[in-house]
């Protein structure tokens, strides 16, 4: 005899921890793109399909907070004659809902020309303007708290921290990968990139370059430790030619996300590769007239929080039963 099947109980607790730890599994991030041309941020779900948008002037770089909030820079206007600003938005509200503006150029006047923006431990938000500076602005209020040493930068057009707290920095005019630790940068890269736009932190601790030089461009796997670099994806050759790229992440599956145009059809697409550089195909075909630029993901729980959480459910669940059972008995 089979006891969990000829066991009603143990049938519910056997269903409660395949549906708690099966949702654990399959959770899935969404994905936020700057559509630079359309004055838009678009985002999909795990399956590709649209789910909202947010309209940002000529919008650059993306991050989501640690309230859950959306958050954008743009170079141009926040729509309420800021200048160049940082703009939140909450994901749950409705489509057209406005955004609220989080610090602008009138606010702050080191703010010029927001690019890559990202969240740190700390909970605070790392703007790199291409004035050659990384702003630091408190999560809770919006003020520049911070501007960190600039001494090596020149155009820093996109930040990352890994999962000891060091903020790697893609300068793009320097062709460097900079490190800021204890204070102070460092180069990482021993040869310089021709357009080193992007940097992201795979999970394998390498990191990731994505290098805009046209004909010379592509992905490149940095070991942060040695300094050493090699090509992985090269756009400079065959059809990868016509791909103009414009911005890679990392996602919470170790992929390798890039966004550009493709040439032949016009399209703005989201390209895949696995961390070794294989080619996946095109994760989204955004259609024409679309410029894909920067791109993140939404935060999926950690593996530890989604099995507490699947813990406590199954022992809801087999409370449940002993009640149920006790009161049977007084019966």
């Amino acid at each position: 005899m089979n006891p969990i099947s000829e066991n009603p109980c143990g049938r519910k607790i056997a269903f409660s921890i395949f549906v708690l730890f099966a949702g654990a599994f399959l959770a899935k991030a969404d994905l936020f793109v700057s559509d630079f041309n359309n004055d838009v941020v678009d985002q999909y779900n795990s399956s590709g399909s649209p789910v909202n948008f947010y309209s940002v002037i000529e919008p650059s770089g993306v991050a989501i907070g640690p309230d859950g909030n959306l958050y954008v820079a743009t170079a141009v206007d926040d729509g309420f004659g800021n200048g160049a600003s940082i703009i939140s938005f909450n994901p749950a509200a409705p489509a057209f809902t406005p955004g609220t503006t989080f610090a602008s150029h009138v606010s702050d006047n080191d703010l010029n020309n927001p690019a890559g923006i990202t969240f740190g431990p700390d909970g605070n938000l790392y703007v790199g303007d291409l004035q050659s500076k990384i702003l630091v602005y408190n999560s809770s209020g919006g003020t520049n708290i911070n501007e960190l040493p600039n001494a090596l930068l020149n155009a820093p057009s996109s930040l990352t921290f890994d999962s000891t707290g060091n903020l790697y920095v893609a300068d793009v005019n320097n062709g460097t990968i900079l490190k800021y630790s204890g204070g102070s940068f460092s180069q990482v890269n021993n040869t310089l990139f021709n357009g080193a736009h992007d940097v992201g932190v795979g999970l394998d601790g390498n990191l990731y370059v994505l290098d805009i030089s046209g004909g010379t461009g592509g992905i490149y796997q940095l070991n942060p430790n040695t300094g050493t670099s090699q090509l992985l994806v090269n756009y400079g050759t065959g059809s990868l030619l016509d791909f103009t790229e414009n911005d890679l992440v990392v996602g919470p599956d170790g992929k390798l996300y890039v966004s550009g145009v493709n040439g032949d059809t016009d399209d703005g697409e989201i390209l895949q590769y696995d961390e070794n550089g294989t080619y996946d195909g095109v994760y989204l075909d955004l259609g024409s007239t679309t410029d894909p630029t920067y791109m993140t993901f939404s935060p999926v729980p950690e593996p530890s929080t989604l099995a507490l959480m699947s813990m406590a459910g199954i022992a809801a669940t087999i409370f449940g039963i002993r009640r149920k059972k006790s009161a049977e008995k007084i019966h």
